[in-house]
């Protein structure tokens, strides 16, 4: 059991560092970040290979994203600016789409904050830790990607594909390796950690009925909707896998009792 964790945490950490390092390779790209938080404007930075094959602590240095002003007063009348300076109510679909994206964001913080605590009492938490941080990393991205207008993406932005997918499809299937299958369905529960997954799995299916929602009004690639319908899958499997793996009993469907009848 202790080699196979061992594997997976390998798997982990490779996974964050070629992630960042098949970036940083290319030989030109941009990074786009959002934050639409107050009307803050998404940042580019433009690195070449060479200087970001120094060392990885550089190349976040250069990644990073100055803010000094938190509030603008720009939003005040209820609409933001996209990448690129498009101005849209606050309501429109892309905004819905990002900022749901944004809210899931928060709760994978705190489910990662929850087991954190646990970290050295299990290397599950450390694995889970791994992955909720990438999770989190690429949440990040998806919401600049969803915060740029069709007409302002440019070649080297960052955008979801079919690797991150595929990441995620592994990652479903190793878990699974551990996990007896289903006989009931799975009530959301299962320790907190367990708990916060599954609130983690809802807010994500409601980011996929945005996300498809935005892609019927305005153009949009294929994969963030694939990423995300298969982000929901991954947390539903994490929750099980992490209360197996901390004797965390799961909350299983039973059919509720039947009313009985009347006495006449």
């Amino acid at each position: 059991m202790k080699e196979r964790f061992f594997i997976l945490l390998c798997k982990a950490e490779l996974g964050v560092y070629t992630a960042e390092a098949q970036r940083a390779q290319r030989k030109e790209f941009s990074i786009i970040r959002y934050s639409e938080l107050c009307d803050l404007r998404a940042s580019v930075v433009n690195i070449s290979s060479q200087e970001t094959q120094k060392n990885q602590t550089s190349f976040a240095k250069k990644m990073a994203v100055r803010i000094t002003k938190v509030y603008t007063r720009t939003g005040d009348r209820g609409d933001t600016a996209l990448v690129g300076g498009k101005r849209v109510p606050k309501d429109s679909p892309r905004i819905e789409a990002y900022g749901t994206i944004d809210e899931l964001n928060s709760i994978v913080g705190l489910a990662r904050a929850f087991n954190e605590e646990q970290l050295d009492r299990h290397d599950a938490h450390r694995f889970l830790d791994l992955t909720l941080r990438q999770i989190q990393d690429e949440l990040f991205d998806l919401g600049s990607e969803l915060a740029t207008p069709a007409e302002f993406l440019k070649e080297g932005m960052y955008q979801v594909g079919e690797r991150q997918v595929k990441k995620l499809e592994q990652l479903i299937d190793e878990c699974q390796k551990d996990l007896q299958p289903l006989k009931s369905f799975v009530l959301p529960g299962g320790g907190k950690i367990g708990a916060y997954l599954h609130q983690c799995r809802t807010v994500c299916r409601r980011a996929e009925r945005e996300i498809l929602r935005l892609s019927r009004a305005e153009e949009l690639s294929e994969w963030p909707l694939k990423y995300v319908n298969r982000l929901s899958d991954l947390f539903f499997v994490l929750s099980r896998w992490i209360s197996k793996q901390t004797g965390e009993a799961e909350y299983l469907w039973q059919r509720g009792l039947q009313e009985k009848p009347k006495k006449s």
